[in-house]
């Protein structure tokens, strides 16, 4: 058992020698060019980052609904100076109904003004608090982040990010091989797969360790109602070992070969979905010499199989070791390696899309921005409106008042007595009995 225990130590050591800091994506890759052009917009012209948002934040105080529009602008605008007001900003539209209007370039624009300066740290919390931030990046983010923590050897990070790119479900073949990229190199590298499963765990509290002891001490707390408990296996997914084990399968299933079938299978291992792991084990079985999973397979299954395993687990893994000849060739990682050689052509489809996608944001930031002048203009002339009919109303008053003298009398002797019942009833919840 020792010796096994060090056979595998050994080959995590080779895999993380393949694991080298590098940087996956050309420099290109992000149209840096392109991306700067934005701010010649009519849109962002004369816009100050600073006086935008003390007039923002004033209009907040005024309980004026923050505006999906006037985030991406800041976003857009904002230098790394400014990335607590934009971490602002993204809670104030979060709490109002607007945040479903929310542009889609604003999404990109946040990630690329935390990348840009170097607070990539900074960005992975807000992604992973969706429902505080409603930060959704798409590919190219994806991409992007990847990269950064990948160029950094943070595949901890980096295997994040996979997971999040995982529940989106909107899947592209260059962050595909990222994803599998980031995932692996976690799993296969002790100290960073410790520090995956370290990050996932709440700190205790000092007053959490202070009422641990005060057993006898029980607070009981009025909730309105308590949900009907259900997980959905996705969305409630938390433990990172599930969560990489799903992204290895979904991913898995979108790949042809030992690539797929290997993901596919390591994947629903640590997803402990045992009863399809079997399925596809017996599948593998019935079509070899055609199908077989990657070299050293077995290895990094084992090493996350419970110490108490159920009667389903138990039968895949005396399987699965029973047909140790499947496992041949080159291992997961290298395999994965080998893909990086069609990223240039994979990379310049991305770019001609971002492209195209720059300029759609452009004549959607317009649009939006239009549709608010309007509705700014709607509501002041409706405010207007108003104003000048209370005016009207008062001087019809002044005008017709010995006409309508019984009228008003009543109206005030109405008034008088909703008035007095108000303040008797004011009085009587202020009332205090005196001390004795």
């Amino acid at each position: 058992m020792i010796m096994s225990l060090f056979g595998f130590n050994r080959q995590f050591l080779r895999l993380g020698r393949l694991l080298h800091a590098r940087t996956i994506l050309s420099s290109s890759y992000a149209c840096q060019e392109e991306w700067t052009k934005r701010l010649q917009e009519p849109v962002f012209a004369g816009v100050n980052a600073d006086e935008f948002f003390f007039k923002m934040k004033e209009r907040a105080k005024s309980k004026v609904p923050i505006e999906p529009i006037d985030v991406d602008i800041f976003a857009n605008v904002s230098g790394h100076e400014n990335l607590e007001e934009c971490i602002y900003f993204l809670t104030l539209l979060r709490e109002n109904r607007r945040t479903a209007f929310t542009l889609e370039s604003t999404h990109h624009a946040v990630c690329r003004l935390f990348l840009n300066a170097d607070a990539a740290d900074k960005l992975l919390p807000i992604l992973q608090d969706r429902l505080k931030y409603g930060v959704f990046p798409d590919n190219f983010a994806f991409n992007m982040i990847m990269d950064h923590f990948l160029e950094k050897s943070d595949f901890t990070s980096a295997c994040k990010v996979a997971h999040l790119y995982m529940l989106q479900e909107d899947f592209s073949k260059l962050t595909n091989v990222l994803a599998l990229y980031s995932v692996y190199g976690c799993l296969t590298d002790p100290a960073q797969k410790e520090a995956l499963c370290k990050s996932e765990e709440k700190p205790v509290s000092e007053e959490e360790k202070d009422n641990q002891g005060d057993e006898d001490e029980v607070e009981y707390v009025r909730v309105p109602f308590v949900r009907n408990p259900h997980f959905d296996d996705h969305f409630d997914l938390k433990d990172p070992i599930l969560l990489s084990g799903k992204t290895l399968y979904l991913i898995g299933l979108r790949y042809n070969g030992v690539i797929g079938l290997t993901s596919q299978l390591i994947g629903l291992a640590l997803w402990k979905k045992w009863s399809l792991a079997q399925q596809l084990l017996e599948k593998v079985i019935a079509d070899q010499p055609n199908s077989y999973f990657a070299k050293g397979t077995i290895e990094l299954i084992n090493d996350f199989v419970s110490s108490e395993p159920d009667a389903e687990e138990t039968t895949f893994i005396e399987k699965l070791k029973s047909n140790e000849n499947l496992m041949k060739g080159e291992n997961i990682v290298e395999l994965i390696k080998k893909e990086f050689n069609s990223l240039s052509e994979l990379e310049s489809k991305d770019c001609s899309l971002l492209k195209e996608k720059f300029l759609k944001w452009s004549d959607d930031r317009a649009k939006a921005l239009q549709e608010q002048l309007e509705k700014y203009v709607r509501e002041e002339k409706i405010k207007e409106i108003k104003e000048r009919k209370k005016e009207l109303e008062l001087k019809e008053r002044k005008l017709f008042f010995f006409e309508n003298f019984n009228k008003i009398e009543m109206e005030y002797v109405e008034a008088k007595k909703k008035l007095d019942e108000l303040k008797a009833s004011e009085a009587e919840e202020e009332y205090f009995p005196p001390k004795r």
